[in-house]
This record gives C-alpha cells, structure tokens and sequence, in this order.
C-alpha cells in the first residue's frame, strides 16, 4: 500500500493529520494537493480564537514566578506550573532560558491561527536590551548628537527590533503594532495574568481573520487627528486604542472626540501615554465590523479591591466575555499604580481573573491613560447581532 497516495487521496484520513498542525505546516500541506488545500482552507476557517505571547527574562523578575508558583528550570520538561503539564511548557521554558531569539521561533512556530494582525507591548528595558537578547541583530546606524535627529534614529531602531522580534515569524501580510512602554501585562498560556511593571518583558495578541472584523491602524500627529480622515467612512469603529508619545499627547482628547461623535458615543475606548511607537507623535488601532462588540471602563486612584471588582462585573450585563476564545481584553495602567499604590502586585489583574478565568489579558503601564466610559446593553448587542444577520 502506498500510503502517500492514501493520506492524499482519503479524506477523513487527511483531515485527522491537518487538524493538528500548528499554522505555518498546514499552509505547506496546502500546497501538496487539491484534496489537502481544501481540507486546510477548511481548519484555517474553523481556528478563530485569539493568540497571545508573554515573553520575561525572568532574572530581573523571580516574584512572578514565585507568585504563581512556576518552577525555575534550566531545560524543558520539568515543568510545576498552574497550566499542569509536566512536558516542554512552552511558556516556562520560555522564560527560563536565555536564548531569547529561539524562544520567539518556538513561539511562532506552535501557533495555531494564521495571523492577519499582530499588537505587542515591550517594556522600555526589552528595548535596550535587545541586542543583548538577541546577540545575531546587528544595527549599523550611530545615535544623533542633537535630540531631534536621535529621535529619528530611535523610531528607525524600534522599526529594526520589531522587524527581528516578531515580523521575521509572521506571514508579511500580517500588520505589527509594536508599542513601547515602562512595564506590560501579560498573560500565560493558560490566562494567569502578570504585571511586569519594570525590567525585560514583551506580550501581546495575534488576531485571525474572521468575518465580520477589520482592524485599522495608523500613524498619527497633530494634522491627522480626526478619525473620520483615517477610518474608511463605512466602517463603524467598535473599539479604539490610542498610544500617544509624550509629543502628541497634546491631541488625545481632539482624536478620542472624533471616534465618539462619529459613533454616537457607541464606541469603546483605551490606551496610554507611553515611551515611544513606529510615530513620533502615536499610533492608533481601530477595531472595526458587525463581528466586533467592545467595552470598556475607567478605574479611579481612589477604587479599591471591592469597587475594581464591582466595576469589573460591569462587563458581565453586556454578556462580551461569554465566548471562550473569541475574546480578550485590555489593561492600560498608570505606572504610578501597581505596587506602587497597592503595596500587592498582580492585584488589578487578579481581580479581572477572578471574574474571567478564561479570559486573556494584555496591556501596559504609561504615563497617563486614555478611556472613556462605555457598557453597551445586552439589548443594544442583541439588536446589532440582528442587524448583521
């Protein structure tokens, strides 16, 4: 028996192989014949959920691990971690070994989804740590004298370290927001968030593509401010994420204004003031489409455990975060907050974890937050589920 002719003319055969492959084989099968590029066009479709990575060099951080109780190792496999593998747990080999541009190829190669966008957070620490991390990269240009050039020497050097961080492990017609910040929020595989408020760490989210969802992004400054100039007039925006450099932190309220008078004020909002983005001036996400529902909520200086947690429970009347898988959320913090405030780590972020196990989180610490208010009704996303039927 040719079983190469079997398992490429037998389709339930087929399909019981391809449904296992992580993202980048399934696109080779998908090459080898007629019968397995229809099977594989299929698994694609089937995989919506969302992706996330956490990356920390854990040296600068032992108190995360030994809050969640993860076993430091010297190599795969002796793992003691909440995700209860005892196997190569890609999460904790990760962040205990120090060859850091094999761990983002071990990452990228076990996704599942194939990525239509991709936004990262990385501490100002990652940053300047990079070619420490990653001994092969190599930057030819010298630092400016003088503030303004150096400035445009930075915003070439972040494009450089995305391009070698992620984009090298990302099909090219996937998109990067590449943010960076003081510290981050994280989760790991199995959604146990983490606040690394300083030091060397980077997360963030991978987006298929599903029906029903554009996702926008694009460079802002004091002439491009207005929303309805950026988003194509017939997309209504959802959600909108706002980083701002401390040069455009001056337009903040013009472009948040924009997106709530174009949408009625039904639209969720978030983001920070942070160190730096591709822009000089701030980059902007916009999530958009009849499959996207946000919201999004505001914590005060003065809440505390109980009111973080009643205002949290705020998100179960919109009945969002009810589809394992399909959805996620965003932390933006202040980095005045943290333990700074709380004399706790983790603890804004266990409380949304105690309410939403499932749930990932991801996010930063900046200079300053941008949101808004806004719980839509669980008749107002009924009623938009019905206008996208």
């Amino acid at each position: 028996m040719n079983f190469g002719h079997v398992v490429s003319t037998t389709p339930p055969i087929a399909e019981n192989i391809l449904k296992y492959m992580n993202a980048r084989d399934l696109c080779s099968c998908a090459k080898v014949c007629t019968l397995w590029n229809k099977i594989a066009q299929t698994e694609k479709k089937r995989r919506m959920n969302i992706g996330w990575f956490l990356q920390v060099h854990y040296q600068q951080h032992m108190w995360i691990f030994k809050d969640y109780g993860i076993a430091l190792m010297s190599r795969p496999g002796d793992c003691n971690t909440p995700c209860g593998s005892n196997s190569n747990c890609l999460e904790c080999s990760l962040s205990a070994t120090k060859n850091h541009e094999e761990e983002m190829r071990q990452v990228f190669e076990a996704v599942r989804i194939q990525p239509y966008f991709c936004i990262a957070f990385a501490t100002s620490g990652y940053l300047s740590s990079f070619e420490k991390l990653f001994p092969a990269f190599r930057y030819s240009s010298e630092p400016a004298k003088k503030k303004a050039r150096n400035n445009y020497y930075l915003r070439d050097y972040l494009r450089a370290v995305k391009e070698k961080a992620l984009k090298e492990h990302l099909p090219d017609q996937c998109p990067v927001s590449f943010i960076i910040s003081p510290g981050i929020v994280g989760c790991w595989k199995n959604a146990v968030p983490v606040e690394v408020e300083e030091g060397t760490a980077l997360s963030g989210l991978l987006f298929p593509q599903v029906p029903g969802m554009e996702i926008h992004h694009f460079a802002v400054d004091g002439r491009r401010c207005n929303v309805d100039k950026l988003v194509p007039t017939d997309a209504s925006v959802k959600c909108l994420l706002v980083f701002l450099t401390q040069r455009g932190s001056s337009i903040a309220v013009k472009l948040v204004r924009s997106c709530i008078e174009r949408e009625n004020g039904k639209v969720a909002v978030g983001g920070a003031i942070v160190d730096r983005t591709e822009s000089l001036t701030g980059t902007v996400i916009a999530f958009c489409g009849p499959s996207v529902k946000a919201a999004s909520v505001i914590l005060t200086q003065e809440d505390g455990k109980e009111q973080f947690e009643r205002k949290l429970k705020q998100f179960q009347e919109t009945d969002l975060l009810n589809s394992e898988n399909k959805c996620f959320a965003f932390m933006f913090v202040c980095v005045a907050r943290g333990f700074h405030l709380h004399k706790e780590y983790n603890l804004e972020s266990s409380v949304f974890r105690k309410l939403y196990p499932n749930v990932p989180l991801i996010g930063l610490f900046g200079n300053g937050e941008i949101g808004i208010n806004y719980i839509p009704s669980k008749c107002e996303n009924n009623l938009d589920q019905k206008k996208s039927a």
